[in-house]
């Protein structure tokens, strides 16, 4: 089974991240994809972005930059990615500082493929190869009462709920 992918990533003012996060999507084994990327950094962001942004990758996967109308926020960004991409059996959502292995595409669509699940995720390794819980040291911190006033939000959720939360305190308060 193919599903047709598409890659949202949502840029702030860091093309040099993109660029890494394309390079890493270059590579992929799996070949059934696009890449739309807004940028909510304002028209100066995008202009830097977009200076030398490829139209393709090297294998034909298209790749697009869409200006959002302003710093919507994350979920804003990936709302404008996927109002793009509506051709899509499927999305993949990057941070764009993320890189990829070059099978973890295909590992994902052959998971979707199965049937039995409506969305995947990532387990993400640290430089050296590991992966390390850090469920103990957010814990500590807030035992200690040493919580940064600017990530209340998500030490917030972690005491009530047991889980820490990917997006930013100022994101993640878009969602509650």
């Amino acid at each position: 089974m193919s599903l047709h992918v598409a890659v949202a990533i949502v840029a702030f003012r860091n093309p040099e991240d993109v660029r890494q996060c394309l390079a890493a999507l270059a590579a992929s084994t799996y070949a059934d994809f696009e890449v739309v990327i807004c940028e909510n950094g304002g028209p100066a962001a995008f202009a830097e972005l977009t200076a030398d942004l490829p139209a393709t990758l090297p294998s034909g996967q298209k790749v697009r930059a869409v200006l959002a109308p302003g710093n919507i926020g994350y979920a804003g960004g990936v709302n404008v990615c996927l109002a793009e991409s509506p051709g899509a059996d499927a999305w993949w959502v990057l941070n764009p500082d993320t890189e990829p292995r070059p099978d973890a595409m295909a590992e994902h669509v052959a998971r979707l493929a199965k049937g039995d699940c409506e969305a995947v995720g990532n387990v993400v390794h640290l430089p050296d190869g590991t992966v390390e819980d850090l469920y103990p040291r957010l814990r500590q911190v807030i035992e200690e009462d040493r919580v940064p006033a600017w990530n209340r939000v998500r030490y917030e959720m972690l005491r009530r709920l047991g889980y820490f939360v990917t997006e930013s305190s100022e994101h993640f308060s878009e969602y509650t």
